[in-house]
């Protein structure tokens, strides 16, 4: 094995699952990222410590899109692209080492609304204070994009790791249930642990809206678990990956690569303030179809796993006989 091969396969055990990887994950983010986590690893920095660099990062590059200048949105897209870098890095080191946490996943997931949050509200600033027509009402806008932006990230942030716990992982992945994220939350006190009690209350509200908006996901994840196990047989998640596989990529532009490069293309052209009408409008149908369809397939594997248990119970009888 050559060492650019060796190093490829180094690179690909870091991966969540080739299948949720994006193109530019593939051939930029994750070889840089894995770089990024060598480095790490050997200064002896945490995943949550290379989180907390990437989100410093990204919080300071939302500031550069508050100048009406290209020059300076340019360096807010570099160093967007440097905490995305980082971004990557923090879970590839978390694989690499077998250091993931439920918090460590919270505080990723977090950093990257804390990211969207600053770029927002910059943008939102540099209309309000300059003398445009749209002035302070801007942030109205910005505030319903920015509800629209967290539900549908949310969403495809869910179906992407429940694709990798049904698919790739077989039981193991990304994917609380509220209850659960409750439990943990209720273990932690304000006064010892207020910042931790803090981000699991906003990732209880998250993971309690992403259960509400997937019922039918809700049935099939209760059916899987009681009838057959916690692991989905390969008949099972093949099944799920043939029905699934094809929304993965709609679920990868909504979270957040896809999502910047339209807002720097905006950005581009002079009219940043139209990226928030995108999302209003183009994105939240996107989700509002995608979620249709979603739950139409989970609700065909409902009744996958129900005739195979079926069918399974029937020869056990047969056999008795």
């Amino acid at each position: 094995m050559t060492e650019s091969s060796a190093r490829m396969r180094g690179i690909e055990q870091t991966y969540k699952s080739r299948d949720v990887e994006e193109v530019i994950d593939i051939w930029f983010y994750r070889p840089i990222g894995y770089r990024i986590a060598l480095v790490a690893k050997r200064f002896g920095l945490t995943p949550n410590g290379v989180t907390v660099i990437g989100i410093l990062i990204g919080v300071t590059a939302g500031h550069f899109f508050f100048y009406d200048r290209f020059s300076l949105n340019a360096i807010g897209m570099g160093m967007w692209f440097l905490s995305n870098m980082f971004d990557s890095a923090d879970g590839q080191l978390a694989r690499m080492t077998g250091r993931s946490t439920q918090f460590g996943r919270i505080l990723d997931g977090m950093g990257g609304n804390f990211v969207f949050f600053s770029m927002y509200a910059h943008l939102c600033f540099r209309y309000a204070l300059g003398d445009g027509l749209i002035g302070w009402w801007v942030f109205a806008l910005g505030l319903a994009a920015g509800a629209s932006h967290s539900m549908q990230s949310s969403m495809a942030d869910y179906y992407r790791n429940a694709f990798l716990r049904f698919v790739t992982r077989k039981g193991k992945g990304e994917l609380d249930r509220s209850d659960a994220v409750r439990i943990e939350y209720n273990k932690l006190s304000w006064m010892r642990n207020f910042f931790k009690k803090a981000f699991y209350r906003i990732y209880l509200s998250y993971t309690i809206q992403q259960e509400a908006f997937s019922p039918n996901f809700q049935k099939l994840r209760d059916t899987i678990e009681t009838t057959i196990g916690a692991v989905a047989p390969d008949e099972v998640a093949s099944r799920y990956r043939q029905l699934n596989k094809p929304l993965l990529k709609y679920y990868n532009y909504m979270t957040i690569n896809g999502r910047v490069l339209t807002l720097f293309a905006f950005i581009a052209i002079g009219y940043p303030e139209l990226f928030f009408v995108a999302e209003l409008t183009l994105m939240n149908l996107l989700l509002w179809i995608i979620l249709r369809k979603q739950e139409k397939n989970n609700m065909e594997m409902i009744e996958f796993v129900e005739r195979r248990v079926s069918a399974s119970r029937g020869a056990v009888v047969e056999a008795t006989v």
